[in-house]
């Protein structure tokens, strides 16, 4: 039997009103998400730095709620804008 791993991610926005914030926290989210797919024993905490950004609290409380997350997903326009910031790019 596996322990519970939890791993906290504190990130910081650019600026406190930054529009993209929730879209950010969105894709760390799913990545981690893909990533650790398969590890059932990983928890993956999201967090914005506190007081970095105006709705901070609203943003962790979105990114981790599993409800919220997938209904994030089934967003077409929400998932192609999340899709981008995840691609992998090849870089020179």
């Amino acid at each position: 039997m596996y322990k519970w791993v939890v791993v906290r991610i504190v990130w910081t926005p650019t600026t406190p009103s930054c529009g993209f914030a929730m879209n950010i926290a969105l894709s760390i989210t799913i990545k981690l998400q893909r990533e650790f797919s398969q590890k059932k024993w990983m928890k993956v905490e999201i967090k914005v730095k506190e007081g970095k950004h105006d709705k901070g609290a609203e943003i962790d409380k979105q990114v981790n709620d599993k409800e919220r997350v997938a209904a994030a997903m089934e967003n077409e326009t929400v998932m192609s804008a999340i899709e981008n910031l995840i691609k992998e790019r090849l870089v020179y």
